[in-house]
């Protein structure tokens, strides 16, 4: 989403930055730009392929093999807190030692990290290895499954291990602005396991298909990722000799541990649900769980998008004392974000029961309330990961962890006796219940006690547009879902559509200000340049 240099929502990264030995010599807007684009391009492929890959996956799974395979996602984030934080410790250090570069401190720390994860990776097999066992029994897998669901785990702790194990090479890569090369490689590996699991799945393989295509996608990423950083970041140097117990000691575990509460308090947070719908309601559940909160869930992944390209570029900010820029950088990306979740919201919850009903069938489908509660969290989660991306970049590590925490604690308490009495609905409603009470309101003040600023300019710039944006957009939304109940997919890809346009007319004309709106002008103009340039230059060659 674009805009100028002074104004440019996620990414104040508008200033051409210090020479460096490492990264390429591309202006931050430049890197930005492609890293956006690249991103959206995987989060659009992404959607289409999940929106296609479902039906067709459910054609050969059950809804408890469904289930398995939906906790998948959850089991890889639950081994990889072993990770420990170093991931996002190095991520943003090396962010901000390319605003102002070390080239000394920059290798050892890359150096340190990178074999500090090779050690963590056999804890991750190890525990992986042991999960597998316990899984089945864990959660109430059926008898029949559980020999299955067992290799599945195992095989997904071998490949959580060797992602951990190389992830070094594509950290440096996003923080030196060359995330749309990690984008790319993205992308063919999302093709590369699609085709791989329509594969294994006609040939009768089920879950093994799931599993096993992900293991070679994995692989191959990483091979990727090594050899575009060789390519990409030859100044850099990686060697056992660059190891340091001090550095790891000081710089790494320092923040990393912090960071890795962070990680295990957004794991409860966001990825505890289907775990308490299993034990609590049924392990069916998991599958109305999943799907009827899809495309809530591909949203969250497009408006990630914006945050997670905008770090890096925020950290090299931060490390160059540029904070009026940072300042003005964080309250576009709370409006972009923010503003962005309320209108894809609205508009899912305005279409999405005929539409899962017509995806996937009408038994699948969890009802209005859990539709409403889940939209909610959409909104809440945007607002916090953009305040969150703020405090990263700045590393306070140790606060983040303490609210999140006290949100993790409240959400998973919440979340079972909730559970208990009004099924999945009461999950969902814990999970928005925790984040007003916690970090909605306390990452922010942090941030701004940070910056010094006042909480009247976060009123004024965000808070202030963004609750007319809701008030306007929510009755509009009621009305439409109203109107085209019964209709089938045209009736809510109708109401979608009129919700969204509507959303975004109100957010050009009432939230962004003049200067995000001639940006927002700047960047359409300038991608089309680029595809432009790019298109008849590919022709001409």
């Amino acid at each position: 989403m674009a805009v100028n240099e002074d104004t440019q929502p996620s990414a104040s990264i508008i200033s051409s930055p210090p020479h460096s030995n490492y990264a390429p010599t591309r202006t931050r807007t430049a890197n930005y730009f492609a890293g956006l684009l690249t991103g959206y391009a995987v989060a659009a492929a992404a959607i289409i392929i999940s929106l296609w890959l479902t039906p067709f996956t459910l054609r050969f799974l059950d809804r408890e093999e469904y289930a398995v395979f939906a906790f998948t996602n959850d089991i890889w984030l639950w081994l990889f807190l072993f990770d420990l934080g170093t991931t996002a410790g190095l991520r943003t250090q090396v962010a901000q030692l390319t605003g102002l570069p070390d080239t000394e401190r920059l290798n050892r720390l890359a150096s340190t990290s990178f074999f500090a994860q090779l050690a963590l990776a056999l804890f991750v097999l190890v525990a992986g290895v042991a999960l597998s066992m316990l899984f089945p029994s864990l959660l109430g897998v059926r008898p029949d499954l559980r020999e299955e669901a067992t290799v599945v785990v195992a095989l997904l702790a071998v490949g959580a291990s060797f992602s951990l194990g190389t992830r070094t090479f594509s950290v440096l890569l996003t923080a030196h602005q060359q995330i749309h090369i990690d984008n790319l490689i993205q992308l063919a590996l999302l093709v590369v396991r699609t085709v791989l699991i329509m594969l294994l799945l006609a040939t009768g393989w089920k879950l093994y298909a799931l599993s096993v295509a992900g293991l070679i996608a994995i692989i191959v990423g990483a091979l990727l990722a090594f050899v575009r950083y060789r390519a990409t970041l030859p100044g850099l140097a990686i060697r056992f000799d660059l190891f340091s117990w001090g550095t790891l000691r000081n710089d790494i575990r320092s923040h990393a541990l912090w960071f890795g509460v962070v990680n295990l308090a957004a794991v409860v947070v966001y990825n505890m649900d289907r775990a308490v719908a299993a034990r609590a309601i049924s392990f069916e559940s998991v599958t109305t769980w999943t799907l009827t909160g899809q495309a809530y869930s591909l949203a969250g992944v497009l408006i990630m998008q914006m945050t997670s390209t905008a770090l890096p570029g925020l950290g090299q900010l931060i490390g160059k004392g540029d904070t009026e820029t940072a300042f003005a950088t964080y309250l576009r990306l709370i409006v972009l974000c923010t503003g962005i979740s309320i209108v894809a919201a609205l508009s899912l919850w305005a279409g999405n029961g005929a539409f899962v009903t017509w995806w996937v069938g009408a038994k699948l489908y969890g009802g209005t309330w859990l539709d409403a509660a889940l939209a909610l969290n959409l909104v809440v989660a945007a607002w916090t990961l953009s305040n969150r991306t703020m405090l990263t970049a700045m590393i306070m590590a140790r606060p983040l962890a303490l609210s999140r925490t006290v949100e993790a604690t409240i959400n998973l308490g919440l979340s079972i006796l909730l559970a208990q009495r009004v099924g999945l609905v009461g999950i969902a409603v814990a999970t928005a219940i925790a984040g007003l009470l916690t970090s909605c309101w306390y990452i922010p003040q942090l941030v701004l006690g940070r910056f010094r600023r006042s909480f009247s300019e976060l009123l004024r710039h965000a808070l202030a547009p963004l609750t007319l944006l809701a008030l306007i957009l929510l009755p509009a939304a009621w009305w439409m879902r109203f109107l085209t109940e019964g209709t089938g997919i045209s009736g809510a890809l109708l109401a979608m559509c009129a919700v969204s346009a509507l959303g975004f007319v109100l957010l050009w004309s009432f939230v962004f200000d003049a200067n995000m709106r001639a940006q927002s002008i700047n960047i359409v103009a300038q991608t089309y340049r680029t595809l432009h340039k790019r298109f008849f230059t590919a022709r001409e060659s």
